[in-house]
């Protein structure tokens, strides 16, 4: 009985292992994205806070960005 008891413990935490590999698989590519997102919106503020230290002459449109400020 008591060999019995342990290959059903052995079972049930081999089906866990099982069903919750892929789930901590996916959550790596979630939380790879969630960064992006966050690196992404992290250099929008740094180009909203540029614009805020040197405004553009209230005559005069601002200049468009260069290619190389917009790859920061």
């Amino acid at each position: 009985m008591k060999n019995f008891n342990q290959k059903k413990i052995k079972l049930v935490i081999a089906a866990v292992g099982i069903i919750v590999a892929p789930l901590m698989l996916v959550g790596c590519n979630t939380v790879e994205g969630v960064g992006t997102d966050i690196k992404h919106a992290g250099r929008g503020i740094e180009h909203a806070a540029e614009d805020a230290k040197q405004p553009c002459p209230p005559t005069a449109p601002c200049p468009p960005r260069t290619r190389s400020q917009l790859r920061r």
